[in-house]
Order: structure tokens, then C-alpha cells, then sequence
């Protein structure tokens, strides 16, 4: 089963994922987190986080791209429950790739690859909580900016159809 969490910038999204995570009867509850941290405040943002679900017993696997690989890093996944967080970063880690540039992978290819991997990982748990945010279009925004929002809004509307259940969080 995956469950959907989609919102804006700081629209309460993780934490409603952790509850719903939370409420899945689980003895193993894994968090898999995709930021790549570039500055103070993506580490101020993983800290509030981490402080956020500490003593909720989730555990934690940074993986900022090949998250499929988390299955082979977890006990028992078919009986475990996962939270995802956040597709936002990892289709930005795919587009930018480890350098930090923009990667010659079509939208297309990027766009498959986010929606197999994540499709993967739902067949390997029990229960899949994936939380994505959305942006709007801003005429201020660079050509890799819109490039980005567009791969992105492409990408939550194919989860939105995947998905078994979608939560919206206020923007």
C-alpha cells in the first residue's frame, strides 16, 4: 500500500506522514531519508527533522537516490512500514546528479526512473508513506527552476494516480 503526502513548503507534511506511519501496527518503522545536504539550512532543516521523529522508533537510512536499495538494508521489509521523505529531493538529486550539474537524463527518463524506484520499494514493505511537496510556477524562476517544478508536478500527478491514498496538506 502507498499512501500519498503532498503539500507545500512547511505545510505540516512530515509530520503528518509520521502519523500516519506511526499508526501502522509495525515492529520495524523506516525512515529513508533523500536530502542532500548543500548548506546551513538544508543541516538546520535535517536537525528539526531528526529532532521532530526522535523517540518515535524509526530507523533512519540516508539514501539520496537509489532508494530501492534500501530493501536489502532493512529486517524483514515485507513486514515493515516506510516513510519516504521526500521525492522533491530525489527528483532534484536525479536531475543535478552527485555534481551538482544537471545530468544529460531526459525529463522522461527522469520522471520513470523516480516512479520505479518508488514502485520497487512499495512492493518490497508492507506499507509505503511518500511525502513530495509541490511549488507553484513563479515568473521569477529560471529556466532550471520551471524544468525542475514541471519534472516534479509531473511526478506527483503519476504518484497521485499510483498511490492508494492521498493526503493534502494546507499550503
Amino acid at each position: 500500500m502507498i499512501q500519498l503526502v503532498i503539500g507545500g513548503p512547511d505545510s505540516g507534511k512530515s509530520l503528518l506522514a509520521e502519523e500516519l506511519t506511526a499508526s501502522v501496527n509495525a515492529e520495524h518503522v523506516y525512515y529513508i531519508a533523500t536530502m542532500r545536504v548543500l548548506d546551513d539550512d538544508g543541516r538546520k532543516r535535517i536537525q528539526r527533522h531528526r529532532a521532530q521523529r526522535a523517540g518515535k522508533g524509526f530507523i533512519t537510512l540516508e539514501i539520496e537516490t537509489d532508494i530501492e536499495k534500501a530493501l536489502r538494508l532493512m529486517d524483514m521489509p515485507l513486514e515493515s512500514v516506510c516513510l519516504l521523505e521526500c521525492v522533491a529531493n530525489l527528483v532534484g538529486n536525479l536531475l543535478y546528479g552527485k555534481t551538482g550539474r544537471i545530468t544529460d537524463q531526459t525529463d522522461d527518463a527522469i520522471i520513470e526512473s523516480v516512479l520505479s524506484k518508488i514502485r520497487h520499494l512499495s512492493e518490497g514493505v508492507r506499507e509505503l508513506v511518500v511525502v513530495t511537496s509541490e511549488y507553484a510556477p513563479d515568473d521569477a524562476d529560471d529556466r532550471e527552476t520551471v524544468r525542475y517544478k514541471k519534472l516534479l508536478h509531473s511526478v506527483n500527478e503519476r504518484l497521485s494516480v499510483l498511490a492508494d491514498r492521498v493526503h493534502r496538506t494546507a499550503s
